[in-house]
């Protein structure tokens, strides 16, 4: 591992300009759907990050579907890492659909090597400040691997039982619940199931183009302030954005017009979010404490 519950919202705006960052408190910048080479909404949040301090402090979440069209390790080199690529070394990375257009997301896994969620299980765990994160290769959902009975779930449950921290985050590129094209993945559910028993606080996925905040729900998208989990959808990082379909229950926040990153600043028992936009806006912002 890297260095790296009840619930009290406060939704007030925060400053445009980044926090100075308290000596406890670790930042994490994330976005999926990122990099084309005919496309330069990647250039733009990645000029984003910059502007943030991503080059100097803290670390990158890189949510999938990474170098379109396929991945291939010439994309990776002639489109994303151009752009993202100045992050690499601070890049906590998960592979999605369009990295597997590859064969085993060669690609994918010859540009990140171990730090990646790394095969054959598809699981990696670091440490970012007080917190634990989990990266998760959502191909377990197509080998079942991730589901009940399988190695990947396996070795993330046991992970999760003898975690001494008291706030964790998971990033995987498809998402529980989505108001997007894709919509909402029933075949996440037991693993939601799995990050509600063992107190996860946050999941971070893209795989949407869009951006999306839920409030805390079970693995059945009921609402359960108490102890269910909170998702974001962040799949802003520079492909073409969608527009929106029926807004999925439990939706607090969702934009479709705007390539950004999501910024959390992670402390001790704690969190505070913001969804910044390539033209410098504040979309959403807020704050909330990790279940006891």
């Amino acid at each position: 591992m890297r260095n790296l519950r009840s619930w009290s919202w406060a939704f007030a705006l925060l400053a445009l300009a980044s926090p100075a960052f308290a000596q406890d408190e670790a930042v994490l910048w994330a976005a999926g759907d990122i990099a084309g080479c005919n496309w330069t909404g990647d250039e733009a949040t990645a000029a984003l990050l910059e502007r943030l301090g991503a080059p100097d402090a803290g670390w990158v979440a890189a949510l999938g579907d990474l170098a379109y069209p396929a991945g291939t390790s010439r994309q990776f080199a002639r489109c994303y890492d151009p752009s993202w690529g100045r992050f690499r070394e601070r890049t906590l990375a998960v592979a999605g659909n369009h990295e597997y257009y590859t064969r085993k997301a060669a690609g994918f896994f010859g540009y990140f090597g171990a730090e990646a969620a790394h095969p054959p299980i598809g699981f990696a765990a670091h440490r970012i400040g007080s917190w634990s994160v989990y990266a998760l290769d959502s191909r377990c959902l197509l080998d079942q691997s991730c589901l009940p009975g399988g190695e990947l779930y396996a070795r993330l449950e046991a992970a999760l039982r003898e975690d001494p921290a008291r706030c964790s985050l998971v990033l995987v590129h498809n998402p529980r619940f989505s108001s997007g094209v894709h919509g909402s993945n029933a075949r996440m559910q037991p693993l939601w199931a799995l990050f509600q028993r063992y107190g996860v606080e946050l999941v971070l996925s893209g795989h949407d183009h869009h951006y999306e905040r839920f409030a805390p729900l079970d693995a059945e998208g009921r609402s359960d302030p108490e102890r269910g989990t909170v998702q974001f959808v962040a799949g802003t990082g520079g492909a073409g954005l969608r527009k929106l379909r029926q807004r999925a229950s439990g939706s607090l926040f969702a934009d479709d017009a705007h390539h950004g990153v999501l910024e959390l600043t992670l402390a001790e028992g704690r969190y505070t979010w913001r969804f910044v936009s390539t033209e410098d806006e504040v979309l959403d912002a807020g704050a909330a404490s990790c279940r006891d």
